[in-house]
């Protein structure tokens, strides 16, 4: 193959693939809402400084909810149906704290949300401080570039 065929299948190839990555269609946003066991009370979050630090107490922490985002946007968290004191934390794959919302009884709803720059996993942790041990947790995401 002489040098001049090779460089303009190179070229081809390198205008195809990046035609397709510029025309590929944004992903879909979703919804999804589980229900969360937190069934061991944890009051001393209550002593964290800022709402996003509530879910850092002392006692052990439930598994997180996982949530693979699929490119950039807004990820919204609420939690509800439950009764007493229940906190929400976002963190990011490294456990690093993102957003969090705390706000005391008689409420029984908390919500956040997190703006992410491309994909990501996050990590959503609703605490039980002194309630009930079940809470609804309800996710969205919305792509935005």
């Amino acid at each position: 193959m002489n040098r001049t065929l090779a460089c303009t299948l190179l070229a081809a190839t390198v205008t195809v693939a990046l035609g397709t990555s510029a025309n590929a269609a944004p992903p879909k946003g979703f919804t999804k809402t589980v229900t969360f066991t937190d069934g061991t009370p944890d009051p001393t979050g209550n002593a964290a400084s800022g709402n996003e630090n509530h879910c850092s107490g002392e006692l052990p922490q439930e598994a997180p909810i996982s949530v693979k985002v699929p490119g950039p946007g807004t990820v919204e968290v609420s939690i509800k149906g439950f009764q007493g004191d229940w906190a929400l934390q976002v963190q990011d794959a490294t456990g690093e704290v993102m957003a969090g919302d705390d706000v005391n009884p008689p409420d029984a709803f908390e919500s956040t949300s997190v703006r992410l720059k491309k994909a990501a996993t996050i990590k959503i942790l609703p605490c039980n401080m002194a309630g009930t041990p079940q809470a609804e947790v309800t996710y969205t995401y919305k792509y935005k570039k």
